[in-house]
């Protein structure tokens, strides 16, 4: 993922969809308060902080 807003512009990310926390309704069931930001992006990691780091960071593989 890019961020494309705020402190995130130009950053990269990788977004874990296997590991989704708990919508906001949920949240507020289960603990009885708002969703914490922190906890919104919990399976969210930074990557890069920007495209060009990104890119310089990808290297070739060998075949097997």
């Amino acid at each position: 993922c890019l961020g494309i807003a705020g402190d995130d512009v130009g950053k990269v990310f990788y977004w874990d969809m296997s590991n989704e926390p708990l919508d906001e309704e949920t949240y507020l069931e289960d603990f009885g308060e708002p969703m914490p930001a922190e906890a919104k992006r919990q399976n969210v990691y930074l990557v890069a902080n920007s495209f060009d780091e990104f890119l310089n960071q990808l290297v070739l593989g060998s075949e097997p």
